[in-house]
């Protein structure tokens, strides 16, 4: 699997979990624009680490990720 597929999968999580909040009336918006303006998926990493735990790993396992974290925080 390359990169863009996995974008590709992560994506599709975060789209189906907008449409389920907005067929459940349950869209929650975001605070820094206008109501209905854009979407918002509260607990983003929770909820896709319980829909998807695979494609959370490959996602947040990702090397690059670490050094940007470790260029903003630190090392551990």
């Amino acid at each position: 699997m390359d990169d863009l597929e996995l974008l590709e999968q992560v994506n599709a999580v975060f789209q189906a979990l907008i449409a389920e909040q907005h067929a459940s009336g349950q869209a929650g918006g975001d605070h820094f624009a206008r109501a209905g303006a854009n979407d918002r998926i509260w607990n983003a990493q929770q909820k896709l680490c319980l829909r998807a735990p695979e494609v959370f790993a490959r996602y947040y396992g990702n090397p690059v990720l670490a050094w940007i974290c470790t260029a903003w925080l630190g090392p551990a």
